[in-house]
């Protein structure tokens, strides 16, 4: 594969796509490609990473949001007992 950039900008283009395709396509491949499939590659690639990690974020923040909601349920219930302790409700 011949590049128009230097060298130190086409190792890291190389090892992004290798980053973002986890390994699927490594450095060896990489410098085997045609310059246009290799950008194409490359695209595809990043975009895939990208939506992983949004994926992953959004799982994260929807984690705590319900571990939030449950700590408010549990102390309004706590707080509804007359500050009892869970095992004296009821018990005079």
């Amino acid at each position: 594969m011949s590049f128009n950039t230097s060298y130190l900008n086409t190792l890291g283009e190389i090892s992004e796509l290798a980053i973002w395709s986890s390994n699927l396509i490594n450095i060896l491949d990489a410098e085997e490609l045609d310059l246009s499939d290799f950008y194409f590659y490359r695209e595809l690639f990043k975009k895939k990473f990208e939506e992983e990690k949004k994926s992953k974020s959004e799982f994260i923040k929807a984690c705590f949001e319900f571990a939030k909601k449950g700590i408010e349920v549990l102390c309004k219930t706590i707080a509804g007992a007359g500050g009892k302790s869970p095992g004296n409700i009821g018990k005079k």
